[in-house]
Parts: C-alpha cells; sequence; structure tokens
C-alpha cells in the first residue's frame, strides 16, 4: 500500500517537475516479469523515480549495501523493495560477496518479478556512458541456468535524457528499446558462461548507447551544448521537423554528438578551431549578457519586433496574476532548492531531493493556505477555487518570468546594437562564421553516412 501510494504521489509531482516529460516507445514495456531492467545513470534517485512510476509492475531495486546501514533509511528501501550490493569500497577488506543478492535476483525472476540496475554502478551527470559492469548479465543468465531455461526472462533497456537534471521544469526524454530475450543465449551460455556474459553485457551496451547522447568528456559536453544552442533549431527548421517535439529534438541531438564523435576522431584540428571560435563566441555574449537566441531572432526583424511589442502587452495585462502567484507560491517553490543546497552540494543530488521536499513544501502550504482562507470567509466553492488557482498561477509567474527575462534581453540585444554597433557586427560575423562550418561539416558528415 505504502509503495502504491508513493508511487502515485511521485508519478504526479514528476510531470510537475518536468516541463515536457516524453516516453518513447512505451509500448515494449511489458506488463509482467521475468524482467530485468537497465538503464544509464545520470542523476541518482531521480533515475529510479522515473522509470519505477512508469513500470506496470513495481520493481526491485538493487541499492549499495551502504545505504541499509541506517535504520531509518533501510525500513524505507525494504519498503521499496530494495535489495543490498555490496561494492569494494562497502567492504572493510575489499572482499565483496554477493551470493545473498543473486540468489534473491534468481528468486524473484523465477517468480515473474521486474528487477532494476544501473550497471555503470555510479551515478554522474554527464552524457557518456560509462562502462557496463557485468553484473545485468550474470543475473539473468544465471537465474535462467537455475531453472533450466524455463522461465522466460527478458532485458528492458530504458535511455534517460535529461536537457538539465537540476534544474526545475527542464525536459526529460525517456527512450526505450526493444526487449531482449535471454532464452536467446541459452545454447552460447551453456557452451561458455563467461564468453556469453560478455556478448549480452556487449549488446546490453550497444543497444543503451543508442537510446542516449554521448559526448566523449566533459569538455566536448559543453561543446556540443554550445553547437546545439547555435545550430539546433535551424536543423530542425531545415530537416522539416517539428521543434517542440521532443523525439524530433533528440534525434538532432543525438546526430550531433555522433557527428562529434566523427570529427573528433577524423579532423581533430577542425574540432579544436571550433571550440576556439565557440570559446570567443559565448565570452563575448556573456559579457554583454546576451544569449545566442536573440540573434537567431533578430534574423527577421519584423516578426522580432512584433514578438517584443506582444511579450511587453503581455506583461502588462498578467502583471496582477503574476503578482497574485508569487506572494502564494514563492515559499513552497523556494524552499525545496534551499533545503537541498543545504543538504548536498553534490549536483547529482539536487533535482532528486528537490523533487521530494517539494511534494511536501507545496503539499503542507497549500493545505494550510486553504484552511486559513476558509476559516476567514467560510464559504467552500471559494476554497475550492482558491485551491484550484494555486498551481496554475504558480506555472503561469514561472513562465512570466521567463517571459519578462526573454523580453528584457531583447531589448537589451536592440539598444546594445545602436550603442556598440561595430561589437555586434563583430558578434553576428563570429556567428556567421560559425554557422558556416557547421554547414560544411553537415554536408560532410551526411556523405559518409550514405556512403556507409
Amino acid at each position: 500500500m505504502l509503495l502504491r501510494s508513493l508511487k502515485f504521489i511521485t508519478g504526479i509531482a514528476l510531470r510537475i517537475f518536468f516541463r515536457r516529460f516524453t516516453i518513447h516507445n512505451s509500448t515494449y514495456i511489458p506488463k509482467k516479469g521475468p524482467l530485468l531492467i537497465v538503464a544509464n545513470h545520470p542523476n541518482t534517485f531521480m533515475d529510479a523515480a522515473v522509470i519505477g512510476t512508469n513500470l506496470y509492475q513495481n520493481p526491485h531495486f538493487l541499492v549499495n549495501a551502504s545505504s541499509f546501514k541506517n535504520k531509518t533509511l533501510r525500513w524505507g528501501l525494504n519498503s521499496m523493495n530494495a535489495i543490498p550490493v555490496m561494492r569494494k569500497i562497502d567492504s572493510q577488506d575489499g572482499n565483496i560477496n554477493n551470493d545473498e543478492m543473486f540468489a534473491k535476483c534468481y528468486e524473484k525472476l523465477q517468480e515473474g518479478a521486474s528487477i532494476l540496475i544501473f550497471p555503470e554502478g555510479t551515478s554522474r551527470i554527464e552524457r557518456k556512458l560509462r562502462k557496463l559492469k557485468t553484473g545485468a548479465a550474470r543475473i539473468v543468465l544465471g537465474a535462467a541456468k537455475k531453472y533450466n531455461f524455463e522461465i522466460d526472462i527478458h532485458i528492458l533497456v530504458i535511455g534517460l535524457n535529461y536537457s538539465n537534471p537540476r534544474r526545475f521544469r527542464s525536459d526529460l526524454f525517456v527512450n526505450i528499446a526493444p526487449l531482449i530475450r535471454v532464452n536467446d543465449y541459452k545454447g552460447a551460455y551453456l557452451k561458455d558462461e563467461q564468453a556469453t556474459v560478455r556478448a549480452l553485457t556487449d549488446q546490453i551496451t550497444t543497444t543503451l548507447s543508442e537510446q542516449i547522447i554521448i559526448t566523449a568528456n566533459e569538455k566536448k559536453d559543453l561543446l556540443l551544448d554550445r553547437i546545439e544552442e547555435v545550430y539546433k533549431q535551424r536543423l530542425l527548421k531545415d530537416l522539416g521537423w517539428d521543434r517542440e517535439d521532443q523525439e524530433d529534438s533528440f534525434r538532432v541531438s543525438q546526430g550531433l554528438g555522433n557527428a562529434l564523435l566523427y570529427f573528433q576522431e577524423q579532423a581533430p584540428d577542425r574540432v579544436a578551431d571550433l571550440e576556439n571560435r565557440m570559446d570567443t563566441y559565448f565570452h563575448n555574449l556573456d559579457q554583454l549578457r546576451l544569449n545566442d537566441g536573440l540573434f537567431e531572432d533578430a534574423q527577421a526583424k519584423r516578426s522580432f519586433w512584433w514578438q517584443s511589442v506582444f511579450e511587453l502587452l503581455y506583461l502588462v495585462i498578467g502583471f496582477p496574476i503574476y503578482v497574485f502567484g508569487l506572494l502564494n507560491n514563492y515559499i513552497p517553490y523556494i524552499i525545496p532548492s534551499k533545503v537541498a543546497y543545504k543538504i548536498t552540494q553534490y549536483e547529482g543530488y539536487i533535482a532528486p531531493i528537490m523533487l521530494f521536499v517539494g511534494i511536501f513544501s507545496f503539499t503542507i502550504f497549500y493545505t494550510t493556505q486553504a484552511i486559513l482562507l476558509h476559516s476567514f470567509v467560510g464559504i467552500w466553492w471559494l476554497t475550492l477555487t482558491y485551491l484550484c488557482l494555486l498551481p496554475l498561477t504558480g506555472f503561469f509567474t514561472l513562465s512570466y518570468w521567463q517571459t519578462f527575462l526573454a523580453n528584457r534581453q531583447r531589448w537589451t540585444l536592440l539598444a546594445k546594437f545602436r550603442k556598440k554597433a561595430n561589437l555586434m557586427q563583430e558578434l553576428t560575423t563570429q556567428r556567421q562564421e560559425i554557422l558556416k562550418i557547421l554547414d560544411q561539416a553537415q554536408g560532410e558528415y551526411l556523405e559518409v553516412l550514405e556512403e556507409d
């Protein structure tokens, strides 16, 4: 009962936390097990929450054994079907014994349950797939062999793609691959267990790599971010794809990431030159407190002017609603962020803490505000109307503030074009040169793809 309630509440909270939450190929999720779910692990507990709330079954989680040392935490983990996993760092002498964990997994799979595992072993915010450990393959193949391959175990591979893992109202694209059938490895496993474990691990690695965006390192990840900022919307438009469609957006980002990996291997000097140009261009933008999107919008001057005027009108008309939303939502909105950064500085835990603290802060404050209002007015329909308006005006306040910042930047850009014409022209030239380089690289990469 506790697990079902948590799953329901967390599912609602996730839809609120993320601006856009898309699950691609959800039809691949089976309604029953035995099932092993494997996924990349960029965002600690958030990853488990995202996957767990979108499965038909309540999965068992493999969790670091060190997390069970705290009595309160151990009770919570046991309530959520957690299975402890020993690591070398959890052992005083460096020796580990996970026989009990494997036996528990075998038992659960034989019962038709689902098990969630993150085979990278650790969580790190990066667009990269670290080397997968062989535990996932060993669990499913070991269970299949123990029960003479009479249970039909499948592996569900899930790629988690966060636009900004630390930010409230960011985007999440969950990419799901077709099921892998473990019994297809029966013959090979009976002949050579170790080689088959490696082969299945390789297949999981390949499948998972296809579901996410991958960059070589942190420096190249920053470069890809900048390429996306300058070039992604233009590329989507050229392809005739929907700018608001998360699948189209993912496909373009993945293609840009793959192209960057290709040119890093084939033409590192060109990549280094692009990095230097991007560093200069974005440094100049930062100095002027501008963003690249403004230059894209400014190309169509007429629509740029009209959008600025309409946004200004929207800001004037919507100001009273903004004030109402700000006064009623600021405290429960700011508490999760303050608590998260007070508890930890590790960026991987910020978003999950914000999510779960937010569940309580908004619930408590909204309930308290509604009770206080009803104690003064004593009219139920007015209290319920007020309660419904709280989250709606909260979202409006966020949208209003973002519109205000964007509108201010547009007028700032217009002012700087007048006051610093030479510098703005230099920025425009830098951007055009970067676009020319990216257009040329795109043409070459498409030729390579066609040849392959």
